[in-house]
This record gives C-alpha cells, sequence and structure tokens, in this order.
C-alpha cells in the first residue's frame, strides 16, 4: 500500500495469532497516552481505532482500588499526548482482565472515533519517518565505513 504521496510504500506484518482488527500503536515517553478514569490518570499501553489496553499495577491505591470487571462499561477521556490539550471522551467496555492488565472495546461517536483515527494515522507516519531516517543513517555509516577500508 502507498501513502497519497506515491512514493512511500507501507507493509504491515500479520500475526497467524493476532485477534485485533485495527492497527495499534504503543505509546512511549515522547508520545504519551492516558487515560482518565474520573480523577484517575493512567497510561495507556496500547491503542487502535476500536480498542485499547492498560495496567494499572502500582497506580492504584489498593484501598481505594477501582474495581474494573468484565462487560463493565467506564466514561473515559483519553489524553492525547503529553505536548497537546487533545482529549477523546469515549466509554471504555472492560473485555478482559488479567490481574492488574485489561483490555478494553473503545466506544467513541463519529466525531471521536474521526480524531483518534487520525491521531493513530500521524503517529504511525511518525514511526515510519524515524525507521526511514535511522535506515537512511545506516546505510550512510556503512557507506562511510566501507570508504574508509
Amino acid at each position: 500500500m502507498y501513502l497519497s504521496d506515491k512514493k512511500t510504500f507501507l507493509f504491515a506484518e500479520l500475526k497467524d495469532d493476532e485477534q485485533r482488527s485495527a492497527y495499534r500503536i504503543e505509546p512511549d515517553s515522547e508520545h504519551p497516552l492516558e487515560l482518565l478514569i474520573g480523577e484517575q490518570s493512567i497510561p495507556v499501553v496500547n491503542l487502535s481505532s476500536n480498542g485499547l489496553a492498560f495496567y494499572l499495577g502500582e497506580l492504584i491505591d489498593h484501598e481505594k482500588e477501582l474495581l474494573l470487571q468484565p462487560d463493565q462499561q467506564l466514561e473515559i477521556q483519553i489524553l492525547l499526548g503529553a505536548s497537546t490539550n487533545d482529549t477523546i471522551v469515549a466509554t471504555i467496555e472492560i473485555l478482559q482482565r488479567q490481574q492488574d492488565f485489561y483490555r478494553c472495546r473503545l466506544i467513541t461517536n463519529h466525531q471521536a472515533h474521526k480524531k483518534l483515527c487520525q491521531y493513530i494515522v500521524d503517529q504511525q507516519k511518525q514511526l515510519i519517518r524515524e525507521r526511514k531516517d535511522q535506515s537512511r543513517k545506516n546505510r550512510s555509516d556503512l557507506d562511510n565505513n566501507e570508504n574508509d577500508n
């Protein structure tokens, strides 16, 4: 598949055991994502256009622990990066809980879904640019090493 510039080729590796129907991004320190449940801020582990996962771990005071169970629905906000004030208001449905790790279905209105999809595409493009730049750098370093010999 090519981007609209007709020059950048994209490919995706499909895994046999993959159950998701949408591409997911995994936030890092440069592109953090946070989930707000009430006033509790929780880092997002991964995000797609129709779901997300998060890990509570030590973030919750266990005396006031959020009791999240499968099939439970909660109103949430997703904070899209530290450098922006962009938020998406949505509902999550808890699909699975494994100790303190939660997988959820994301329920949004059309406008929020569109905003979320655009954010994910922008993050994918940024990742592609970074990989492309790294590949160029590696190629340049290799050429320089060959010229030195």
